[in-house]
């Protein structure tokens, strides 16, 4: 009898131990309003990768919303300049890394789309997720204000005198780079390309006079411009360039030549969705901000409203649209 009432004893104590987990559970649940598997983040700071070296644009950009995405998140999220062959070297990083949405990137198109066509990349889209949009940028050709070029028919007429005229870009294998030799083998002058890290480096060595003509934003060189130090030649746009509305864009000189850079931010394609969520939330709000505004009104830029998704499908239709040119000018770094 005893041994029986024992067995019931521990039965019920059992039951009851039970009944007040679950009714815990539910509780803390309740309290908190979230499901028992929902990942708690961010708890600690976020990595925003930058593929190019500091003082460009995209470093810029990244900076100005990371200031802003840190107020959302309630955590540090610290710029990191990892530059080096053309943004894959970052890419292959970030692509490889855990996806906990504690290491992201923002990135151009370039290294999605000339870079996987120049020379074989341990990533593609397909193992990212794009988070949000952040800008989009014409590139120009810009010389010194010394130089005896003032208009792209000045230039132009260096076709026939044999002057070999050394040109930068940042980041080979780039837009900038790659617009740029696009541009030569149309007009038909002869370059001698000079590669740099940064687009600030190669307004530097422009004003300097290192080189003869740099392919840059417009919004990285405009106070060298308003300064009278470089002018503008030509832009790579579809359209007149909202930003300097009377540079000549190629196409109107005869040249079918648009090339333009589209920013984003990104992160391995596993990320939990709720992480997911709270990210696209975060740089939702910094880019609809008054800083992040005036910011892009400061440096001449120019918001990107594009959704994720539109950016993933542009970035594979242009692999295809940049082969073609990389083909048909023996592009090589």
């Amino acid at each position: 009898m005893k041994k029986l009432f024992g067995l019931l004893f521990a039965f019920m104590t059992t039951i009851l131990v039970l009944t007040a987990c679950g009714s815990s559970g539910q509780d803390a649940k309740t309290a908190s309003g979230k499901n028992a598997d929902e990942i708690e983040f961010p708890t600690k700071p976020i990595e925003l990768i930058v593929p190019w070296d500091a003082g460009g644009s995209t470093d810029l950009i990244a900076r100005t919303l990371a200031k802003e995405v840190e107020k959302e998140l309630g955590q540090p999220v610290t710029v990191v300049n990892k530059p080096g062959a053309g943004g894959t070297l970052a890419a292959t990083e970030v692509a490889k890394s855990p996806a906990d949405g504690y290491k992201i990137m923002i990135s151009s198109n370039s290294p999605f789309t000339s870079q996987p066509n120049i020379k074989p990349t341990q990533y593609s889209i397909e193992d990212f997720r794009v988070v949000h949009a952040t800008t989009y940028e014409n590139m120009a050709i810009l010389t010194h204000s010394n130089s005896k070029w003032d208009t792209l028919e000045d230039l132009m007429k260096e076709k026939d005198s044999g002057t070999t005229i050394k040109y930068a870009t940042s980041g080979a294998g780039g837009f900038s780079h790659l617009a740029s030799a696009t541009f030569f083998d149309e007009s038909g002058l002869k370059g001698q390309y000079v590669p740099f890290k940064s687009g600030a480096e190669t307004i530097t060595a422009l004003l300097g006079e290192q080189v003869d003509l740099i392919t840059v934003h417009p919004g990285e060189a405009m106070e060298h411009v308003k300064s009278g130090k470089l002018k503008f030649l030509g832009v790579f746009s579809e359209d007149e360039a909202p930003e300097i509305p009377d540079v000549p864009t190629f196409k109107e000189k005869g040249m079918d030549l648009v090339w333009g850079v589209y920013k984003f931010i990104v992160v391995p394609k596993d990320v939990p969705e709720d992480v997911y969520k709270k990210l696209n939330e975060a740089f939702a709000e910094a880019y609809a901000s008054d800083s992040y505004k005036e910011f892009l009104e400061k440096s001449n830029l120019t918001s990107y409203d594009k959704s994720p998704e539109q950016i993933e499908e542009k970035i594979k239709a242009e692999i295809k649209e940049t082969k073609v040119w990389i083909d048909k000018i023996k592009f090589a770094q």
